[in-house]
């Protein structure tokens, strides 16, 4: 597990540099009568986020992603589907929900009985829990069912359709509620970085979870200590980190009525098939 001090260590000036020098990769040309998941890019962005930036400018995902490309109109429409193979076990639902604006905006959700829950309490973890395989957020494949996750970098190139989700995203009202503590780097700018708990290395185990500091050990909750990694802070608060996502690249039938790709585990360990039908 990748400690606080290192989570900050990405969270280093150079945003929109970084952004721009992503490898956006298109799906590739494969054969699309197999059964095989098309082969995806993800990552993260190599400088992270600015922390002496307020808000204010970390809320400017648009900036940040860039804005979609019209090229991807004529995948626009609302799409329904479902995930197969064995991999499906691990996600929310098997039923999935694809919406693409003509602007390129849009969202894809699993089709659960219902949302997430309202986040209630800042000092509980949510949607995460503790696991004998360590931490389990949302579901083993690290999606959330019922979250409308925003589409973001949408972009199309002949019948390939791809687009980007911030892994994330569910936990923004969550994050939101954290307050953000300051602590000297001298590896930022501004000499400060911000965090929602201070500088130290997570451990789990099947007896509980702990932060190790310079000065000793505490006891965490595990369920607070694995949903903090999704935020990220500035000086005047926090929110859920948009510094790492994971791409979908789909193929479209000749006809434009049908997609199909797949969908991957955050951590990228497997991958279910999924298609989709133009309703």
């Amino acid at each position: 597990m990748k400690p606080w001090s290192l989570f900050i260590a990405l969270a280093v000036a150079g945003l929109l540099g970084a952004c721009e020098a992503a490898p956006w990769v298109v799906a590739s040309e494969s054969s699309p009568e197999s059964d095989a998941p098309l082969p995806r890019t993800s990552g993260s962005f190599a400088g992270g986020v600015e922390p002496c930036e307020s808000l204010a400018g970390l809320a400017e995902r648009r900036a940040t992603w860039g804005a979609p490309l019209a090229s991807s109109a004529s995948h626009a429409g609302l799409w329904r589907g479902s995930i197969s193979g064995s991999a499906a076990l691990a996600f929310p639902a098997f039923e999935v929900g694809l919406e693409l604006l003509p602007d390129g905006s849009g969202s894809l959700w699993f089709e659960s009985a219902s949302a997430p829950p309202e986040p209630e309490n800042a000092e509980a973890g949510y949607l995460c829990n503790g696991s004998v395989s360590g931490g389990v957020c949302g579901s083993v494949s690290g999606f959330v069912g019922g979250f409308a996750y925003p589409l973001e970098t949408v972009a199309a190139r002949g019948n390939i359709l791809s687009f980007s989700i911030v892994d994330a995203d569910p936990w923004q009202d969550w994050c939101s509620q954290q307050q953000p503590i300051a602590r000297a780097d001298p590896f930022v700018g501004c000499g400060t970085a911000f965090d929602a708990l201070p500088p130290g290395d997570e451990h789990w185990s099947p007896e509980g979870c702990q932060v190790t500091f310079d000065t000793g050990s505490e006891p965490i909750d595990c369920d607070r200590m694995y949903s903090l990694e999704r935020c990220q802070c500035a000086p005047d608060g926090c929110v859920a980190s948009f510094a790492s996502w994971i791409e979908v690249g789909l193929r479209s039938s000749p006809d434009r009525a049908e997609l199909s790709g797949s969908l991957w585990f955050k951590d990228e360990t497997d991958a279910a098939l999924l298609r989709l039908r133009r309703q």
